[in-house]
Parts: structure tokens; sequence; C-alpha cells
């Protein structure tokens, strides 16, 4: 069963019109219609509040449309986490410090607290990132 096709009789099942659905949800009537219809797909915010309403699981609710699968995965994938962000800046942040900040200020690049400071910096944004990547692979191989 496809998502949209879920969405109806849970709908249904509940004995509510897509009116009630979209007020409960804050959304149009229409939004519903186009996801019953399958003319689009609710984001992951609107799946988790479907699925609280109709007191289902995630994966009851949406195990079954594999289109719908591929396209969660594939926005998963392709949208950057603030941890990820996060590492790129402090990286970014320790290779400046480390480039500019020592020519710039009276700072011998072989002095230790600078090197302690530059590679905390680096080590911190490197730990950020690979933690992002550990745990986008451990929920995608799942």
């Amino acid at each position: 069963m496809d998502l949209g096709n879920r969405i109806k009789t849970e709908r249904e099942k509940l004995n509510m019109s897509q009116d009630d659905l979209a007020q409960k949800m804050d959304i149009s009537r229409q939004a519903i219609s186009k996801w019953e219809t399958g003319n689009s797909y609710p984001d992951i915010e609107k799946i988790l509040r479907l699925s609280e309403i109709f007191n289902l699981s995630l994966d009851e609710l949406v195990k079954g449309d594999k289109n719908f699968q591929e396209n969660l995965i594939k926005e998963g994938k392709t949208n950057m986490s603030g941890l990820t962000i996060l590492g790129f800046v402090l990286i970014a942040l320790g290779v400046i410090t480390c480039i500019w900040g020592g020519g710039q200020y009276p700072i011998k690049l072989t002095d230790p607290n600078f090197v302690l400071l530059t590679g905390i910096v680096v080590i911190l944004g490197l730990m950020f990132w690979l933690a992002t990547l550990v745990l986008k692979s451990n929920f995608y191989a799942k």
C-alpha cells in the first residue's frame, strides 16, 4: 500500500474528513488531498504528526511505499546536518588560524600554546564531521 492510500485509510478509520485532518495538522485540505492522491508527499515533520494522530509507528505508516522511502533517504543524504556544518567551520577556522594568524600576529608557529589551540580546533572539527558520517551511515543502514 502506498503512503497516500495509507493516509486515506487511517483517516477514514477515525471517521475524519480531509478538512478535519488538515485542521489538526494546521495545513490546507488541498495538501491532504495531494498526499492521498499521490501528487505530493508530506515532509518528515508532517509524517511524524500523522503517526501521532493515527497512533501508528513511522514504520507502520511509511512501509510499503518504496518511492516515498527512497525520497526520504535521498532528502536526508543531501541535507547537511548542523553537526556537519559545525565540523567544517571548525576545521576551516583551525586551518585559517594556522595560516593567517601566524603571519598577522607576532606568534611563532612553533609556540606550544598556538599549536595546541589550532590542533584542538581542527580535531574538534574532525570529530563533529566524523560523528555525522557515523550517525548517517548507522541511520541509513537500518
